[in-house]
C-alpha cells in the first residue's frame, strides 16, 4: 500500500463552449498519507474520498484509481519490487453525506456543476 503513498487525485471539469474549468475533486489529505487499497484475484485499486461543501454544496465525492501489477521486463536494482503498477481505469463518484438523503443523480451533477461554475 506505501507504493501508492503520497499520490494525490485531482480532478477538474472543463466547460467545452468557455473554457473555463473547476476542480472538482482533490484527495482528502489522509488517503494522499495513507490510501485505502484493495488487492483482489481480479481487481485491484486504491480510493480517495474528499468533501465538498460551501456555495450551496454538501456532498462527498470519491475516486477509484484500478490497476495491475506487471512484472518488469527488465530488473532495476535500485527498486524493492519486480513489478511496475499500470492503471487502467478511474472512477469519479459523488454522494450525499447524510445516510437518509436522496440518491445522488445525474441532475445533481448538473446542479453541483453549476455551483462550482462550470455550467
Amino acid at each position: 500500500a506505501t507504493v501508492f503513498a503520497g499520490f494525490c487525485i485531482t480532478v477538474f471539469a472543463v466547460n467545452k463552449v468557455t473554457s473555463k474549468s473547476s476542480m472538482v475533486f482533490k484527495s482528502h489529505q489522509s488517503h494522499v498519507s495513507r490510501p485505502p487499497v484493495h488487492y483482489g484475484e481480479d481487481i485491484s485499486y486504491f480510493s480517495h474520498s474528499c468533501w465538498l461543501s460551501g456555495n450551496g454544496a454538501n456532498v462527498v465525492g470519491g475516486v477509484r484509481v484500478f490497476f495491475k501489477p506487471e512484472r518488469r521486463e527488465v530488473a532495476n536494482p535500485a527498486l524493492d519490487s519486480e513489478y511496475d503498477v499500470a492503471i487502467y481505469r478511474f472512477s469519479l463518484k459523488f454522494w450525499y453525506p447524510d445516510a437518509t438523503a436522496e440518491r445522488f443523480e445525474s441532475k445533481d451533477l448538473e446542479t453541483l456543476l453549476s455551483m462550482l461554475g462550470v455550467l
